[in-house]
């Protein structure tokens, strides 16, 4: 292998070592689990959605967010919430939000 291969191959693996950091979430609040779907040109993600004053992972609801450019996102509001989920508000051990 010549230097200069040499070279290029430890810059590519220290290269892929490096953390990777976002520089601009797209989501506000707390989202996870995004599904992420392209129709028509325009871009549409589907995440979970924990309440904003929870300290742990209590996720509540889903909303859905759109974009034709991947920078600037709509925020259509909450598509499902546990509230839509009649056996999860009533009976022993279930939750009542």
């Amino acid at each position: 292998m010549t230097p200069t291969a040499s070279t290029l191959t430890v810059a590519i693996f220290l290269a892929g070592c490096l953390p990777a950091v976002a520089q601009k979430p797209i989501l506000p609040d707390f989202h996870a689990d995004p599904s992420a779907h392209e129709r028509a040109g325009r871009y549409w993600i589907y995440p979970s959605h924990a309440r904003p004053d929870s300290q742990d992972w209590d996720m509540v609801d889903w909303h859905v967010f759109s974009s034709t450019d991947l920078v600037r996102w709509a925020d259509h509001g909450v598509i499902f919430s546990l509230k839509d989920i009649p056996w999860l508000r009533s009976g022993p051990g279930r939750r009542t939000r």
